[in-house]
């Protein structure tokens, strides 16, 4: 019994080591990760792991993007034009020289502390004078956020003992003088009507960040 127990504990070592040495047959030699295919091995074509991701570039200005590794098209990236210029003007594309379809507008930020709004590209602050005249849906984005940020600053403002230095009718009455507009405006579409929302993500675009 003893015997027979040994023999099949001898046959078992040797199918185990026949299957070990199978299956370390193949020395692989791994050939590097493409955006086609993963890490391969040159001699049994075994493969490893997943792509890598491909490496986009700009084609031309309305072309998707194409991978200068193998060609392949991004199907979601467009290159777009980037149109230079002086604010105002009309501008012309980097890439291809064609001119913008519009003139150029000024690209403001703002300081949260003073309320200057300064584009980026060309250091004009914007002032009260760019917004009177104008009706409220001709406002831009700027224009609602630097009108945003004077009301809430007028309501907001505090003196040395803590108390308000401004009544709310006091604080929407001083903003529609600066900006020539009406009181009746300010309280029941800008500031917490319909449109309350839309303006205070505009303060928040272009003042927040």
């Amino acid at each position: 019994m003893k015997k027979i127990l040994c023999l099949i504990s001898v046959f078992m070592l040797i199918v185990v080591l026949a299957f070990s040495l199978s299956s370390c047959e193949c020395k692989h030699e791994l050939q590097e990760a493409t955006c086609t295919t993963p890490r391969t091995c040159a001699k049994c074509g075994e493969t490893f792991g997943t792509t890598i991701p491909h490496k986009y570039e700009r084609v031309a200005c309305g072309e998707y993007m194409r991978c200068k590794d193998c060609g392949a098209n991004s199907n979601y990236s467009i290159s777009e034009h980037l149109y230079l210029g002086n604010c105002g003007e009309i501008g012309t594309c980097y890439y291809c020289d064609e001119q913008s379809p519009e003139i150029l507008e000024h690209t403001y930020k703002g300081n949260v502390h003073t309320g200057v709004l300064k584009c980026n590209k060309c250091d004009r602050q914007m002032c009260a004078e760019d917004i009177q005249g104008k009706s409220t849906k001709d406002l831009t984005g700027a224009e609602r956020a630097y009108i945003y940020w004077h009301l809430n600053h007028y309501l907001t403002a505090l003196s040395s003992s803590g108390k308000y230095l401004y009544t709310e009718n006091e604080a929407f009455q001083m903003t529609a003088t600066k900006f020539n507009l009406s009181v009746l405006y300010l309280k029941n579409d800008f500031w917490g009507g319909g449109d309350f929302i839309d303006n205070h993500d505009f303060y928040a675009q272009y003042y927040y960040k």
